[in-house]
């Protein structure tokens, strides 16, 4: 039986005895290992499941954001969610998460299983300063402002041992529950700490002198060091001009938030003559640090 989208696949039932193919494209969100057995989680623009491979049935290779279609598999519940098992695949997107709040994950949190979900403005309840991720600790308590949830833990992560914050976060995760407000980050850059403090950007040094090159051979021409307080997006960097493509870099972005980089330029001519090239800083969400 075809089945054009995730939401209808996964209000199959187990008892119905049907195999299902799903003509659409779902994309997997996060792959979660437990011993031998595999559970993919995968969403397309209607809903999600949980694929559980159970048994290593699945032989093909996925990672994160690979986009699937055509598999064949027939539904049951597992934990509380319904969950199928594909035979095929294709690879390709990246998922973006659905941004919920905890009170819209409370009211409806059927609408969010299996997603990829990003809740925003998070506090953990409750915590001791310098307490830990352990696999032994319950789902913590949280709160966005509008409601409490829970965010739990999977198992292996590198979040484990590191220390719960005391300060506002965005969680970013898997949505575990079809009854209740949860959240399961996946890895540590799930839980991104805000900035604090007015947000810089120096870089050194501020004036190049000019250099001369063999013809065709790489020359480090300069580094620069970069260091960047509490961005609130990225920084994309790339180099334009006339003879830009005779300059590269080993850097393309600075990560939002507080960083130090060292960008190395390197010069390869590939015909004489005096060269330039601009070096060029391009900040989305602080246009301000364009340079």
């Amino acid at each position: 039986i075809d089945v054009a989208d995730l939401k209808t696949l996964s209000t199959k039932k187990k008892e119905d005895y049907k195999t299902y193919r799903y003509t659409g494209e779902g994309v997997i969100s996060y792959i979660y290992k437990d011993g031998t057995k595999t559970t993919y989680y995968v969403q397309d623009a209607t809903g999600a499941i949980p694929v559980y491979d159970g048994f290593g049935d699945i032989t093909v290779s996925y990672s994160i954001g690979d986009k699937i279609t055509g598999f064949i598999c027939t539904v049951e519940s597992i934990a509380g969610l319904n969950s199928a098992i594909p035979a095929d695949g294709t690879l390709g997107n990246v998922v973006e998460p659905v941004v919920v709040t905890a009170a819209a994950l409370t009211a409806s949190p059927a609408d969010y299983a299996g997603k990829l979900i990003k809740m925003e403005n998070v506090t953990f309840k409750d915590v001791e300063e310098g307490a830990v991720f352990t696999e032994d600790l319950v789902s913590p308590a949280i709160n966005d402002g509008t409601a409490d949830a829970r965010m739990k833990l999977f198992k292996g992560t590198d979040i484990m041992g590191t220390v719960i914050p005391t300060e506002t976060v965005t969680l970013i995760g898997i949505s575990t529950s079809a009854a209740a407000a949860v959240i399961a980050p996946r890895a540590l850059t799930d839980i991104v700490k805000l900035p604090v403090g007015d947000p810089s950007l120096e870089i050194t040094p501020e004036k190049v002198e000019s250099k001369t090159a063999h013809l065709n051979i790489p020359t480090e021409f300069v580094t620069f060091t970069i260091k960047a307080n509490n961005l609130p997006d990225k920084v994309s960097l790339y180099i334009t001009g006339k003879s830009g493509t005779m300059f590269t870099i080993n850097k393309e972005e600075i990560p939002a938030g507080t960083s130090e980089t060292e960008l190395v330029v390197t010069y390869t001519p590939t015909q004489i003559g005096k060269h330039e090239g601009r070096l060029n800083l391009e900040c989305m969400g602080a246009p301000e640090f364009n340079k």
